[in-house]
């Protein structure tokens, strides 16, 4: 099956409507899934369930608190392939909350996807820690896995390439060069989709939105469909 994916990394501090007019921007295009993050407040949780139950889409989120920081929400038909859902701490390192790393790990048929947020320059040694945690994680032959972050590591660059390559070994990025100019966040491409699964739709720019500082984009890939082997 192909599964179209939406990425934003969401404004914390933006008003609750202005929010909403955001996912309602993402899902013009009746995505399968949209992963969000940023979005670890109580107003953002209750107006994203709120929104979902209306948009007919599954809400996948860590509890109240840091570990709630990504959402992904899954659109219905795909609900016959959920697996439980799996929140995971990469690195728990003390230089406070938006230096800790957070993942979300949601089972979407025979997909394995890993949602986060790594922390910025200036927790450059909890990025080194969730990198190398990254590059650690353990996985079975023949899985299929799509690593989906706002990774604050400027793919257009030869340095911020190779640390996203070293620490996705066996992934392959879903952005395509020509590199769009304006990337996701002022000029730099900083959010992408790296996986081992078929790249149908390279990742492009969706535009704009006042709710975030980064620029959306989508990405269609395909996965094997669910059996009952999956659990």
């Amino acid at each position: 099956m192909t599964l179209t994916i939406v990425f934003l990394a969401c404004r914390f501090d933006r008003p609750t409507a202005m929010f909403r007019a955001a996912l309602d921007m993402l899902a013009k295009g009746k995505p399968d899934v949209i992963v969000l993050t940023e979005v670890a407040a109580t107003r953002h949780r209750v107006a994203l369930r709120a929104w979902a139950t209306v948009n007919g889409y599954a809400v996948h989120q860590g509890p109240p608190g840091p570990t709630g920081e990504c959402a992904v929400l899954v659109r219905w038909t795909h609900a016959m392939g959920f697996k439980p859902t799996e929140v995971r701490a990469l690195t728990r390192l003390n230089v406070g909350d938006r230096g800790r790393v957070w993942t979300l790990e949601v089972r979407i048929g025979g997909l394995l996807l890993v949602v986060g947020h790594l922390p910025r320059r200036r927790y450059l040694r909890a990025a080194r820690q969730a990198g190398k945690a990254l590059k650690r994680r353990p996985s079975s032959p023949g899985e299929i896995v799509a690593v989906l972050m706002d990774f604050n590591r400027n793919q257009k660059s030869a340095l911020g390439y190779r640390w996203l390559h070293r620490h996705m070994p066996g992934l392959t990025s879903a952005w395509r060069k020509p590199y769009p100019k304006r990337g996701t966040h002022s000029g730099r491409l900083i959010d992408g989709l790296w996986t081992n699964a078929e790249i149908v739709k390279p990742s492009r720019l969706l535009g704009l939105h006042a709710a975030s500082d980064h620029e959306a984009f989508t990405t269609t890939i395909r996965v094997r469909a669910c059996t009952s082997s999956d659990g």
